[in-house]
């Protein structure tokens, strides 16, 4: 019975294993989850970049206040990071992914992008992710993106310049560095 009991723990030990290295974005065009259905973009070779259904101007190119599209160089439409973003991101990924997640990106060299629709006010309104298509990010499930997303919404804000406020909204990328930003 004891021998029984071991082999079945080391199946429930292998089968969460594997689950958690799910790829849930491989040959997809949408993933869903619970409450999201992101379009996953696999235009580079090795990456995929997800995208809430619901954004409308991530990957679209910013454009003045008269819908003329906005003269580069992009530089000029700047915003201001309102306090170090830093200390936030790392709280976000504390809250929602599991240790064992934390652990696996700890020991990660690639990072993950995140792309951000500002608006005047300087509240982030659409984000995007864009991620190596190989664990430990391919294997975080929508909803867990979803709730970084959503956290990202609420607590990170910009100050837009003048010149930013010319155009319809400002588009910012960041470089999440979760490598040293955990440590």
């Amino acid at each position: 019975m004891k021998k029984i009991t071991f082999l079945f723990l080391g199946f429930l030990s292998i089968t969460a294993t594997l689950r958690a290295q799910q790829d849930y974005y491989a040959n997809q065009d949408t993933v869903s989850g619970t409450n999201v259905t992101y379009r996953v973009d696999r235009r580079y070779t090795g990456s995929y970049e997800i995208n809430n259904i619901t954004n409308t101007r991530t990957n679209q190119p910013m454009r003045l206040l008269n819908g003329a599209f906005a003269p580069p160089p992009f530089e000029q439409y700047k915003v201001h990071r309102i306090g170090d973003h830093a200390p936030i991101a790392k709280a976000i990924l504390q809250e929602v992914l599991t240790p064992t997640e934390l652990s696996a990106m700890i020991n990660q060299t690639d990072s993950f992008d995140t792309g951000y629709v500002i608006d005047h006010n300087g509240n982030i309104v659409e984000v995007c992710f864009a991620f190596a298509a190989n664990p430990p990010f391919s294997s975080i499930s929508p909803d867990k993106w979803y709730s970084i997303e959503q956290k990202i919404k609420q607590r990170m804000k910009y100050t837009v310049s003048d010149k930013g406020k010319t155009v319809q909204y400002v588009i910012v990328s960041n470089v999440w560095g979760v490598r040293y930003m955990l440590k």
